[in-house]
């Protein structure tokens, strides 16, 4: 029995049942951070992880919100509230790490004041490098993010950087945890 015309034919219909069925099937894209390849969503969480456990040893309480707002976490501390945004970086050739300071990767945007009070870099430096034991945490208020007008922040270890800068620009918010 012939199609309707216009309609697609059942073998039609299976083919692109197929297709959708293969895309969904891929894997998402591993990368290499620390010591594990692991995917994006993942590096995103130990991120948000990590700094939650620093902000509770500082003695914030942090909870999560719901949804799908501009930042990661809420601190509270003193019965003051802070959005704070998380940003992971990765480490690249040469040993810098490089983190957006974007959100909304189709149409990127910095962040305002708007969105959150703090980005909070995240850098696992004890997972990259031998002679260092304590990971890299920057905490840049918002104020100044959006004064510097950077995009990304390339951070490293002190000492680590390469030709004659041996301190990256944004090591003065390293565990600035009293701006918070």
């Amino acid at each position: 029995m012939e199609p309707l015309a216009g309609r697609p034919s059942d073998i039609q219909c299976k083919r692109v049942a197929e297709k959708k069925s293969k895309r969904k099937r891929r894997k998402r894209k591993e990368i290499r951070w620390g010591t594990v390849a692991i995917d994006a969503k993942r590096i995103g969480n130990v991120a948000e992880l990590a700094v939650a456990k620093k902000l509770v040893e500082h003695g914030f309480t942090v909870s999560w919100p719901l949804g799908d707002d501009a930042y990661d976490l809420i601190a509270e501390k003193d019965g003051h509230s802070r959005r704070v945004q998380v940003k992971s970086a990765n480490i690249g050739k040469g040993g810098s790490y490089r983190c957006a300071l974007q959100h909304c990767k189709g149409n990127p945007k910095c962040y305002t004041k708007a969105d959150c009070d703090f980005i909070i870099l995240y850098a696992p430096f004890s997972g990259d490098f031998e002679d260092i034991i304590h990971d890299g945490y920057y905490i840049i208020p918002i104020a100044d993010a959006v004064k510097s007008k950077a995009t990304a922040a390339t951070i490293y270890p002190a000492g680590k950087g390469r030709g004659n800068a041996l301190v990256c620009r944004w090591e003065k918010y390293k565990d600035g945890w009293e701006r918070v």
